[in-house]
């Protein structure tokens, strides 16, 4: 079974130095979250797809060297697992470089 870490606990235990930020939420959006039950434990971007309540449905958006998950395959994630919200294109925005080599090598 897939464990995804809490976000939203994380972020409450160490609010100065872990920043989360879902205002950009929405379908077509990027949302980052962490597969922790492996080691090491691996955060990765998901493409939104549904949003029901706090329930997000989206497809991870790039290539995983640790989890079994693969570019494509389809997660459903409670908001509390969400690290951060990215809206825009890559090379845009706080997450530019991350999203743009993401963009590139799952093109």
């Amino acid at each position: 079974m897939i464990e995804f870490a809490n976000a939203r606990k994380l972020h409450e235990e160490n609010p100065d130095t872990f920043n989360r930020n879902l205002t950009h939420l929405a379908i077509g959006n990027y949302v980052k979250i962490c597969h922790v039950n492996i080691e090491p434990p691996e955060r990765f971007w998901i493409l939104v797809t549904d949003i029901e309540g706090s329930v997000v449905t989206g497809i991870v958006y790039n290539n995983l060297f640790h989890s079994p998950l693969k570019h494509g395959n389809i997660v459903t994630v409670h908001t509390d697992n969400i690290y951060d919200a990215y809206a825009g294109i890559a090379g845009d925005g706080d997450e530019s470089d991350n999203m743009q080599i993401v963009c590139e090598t799952c093109a």
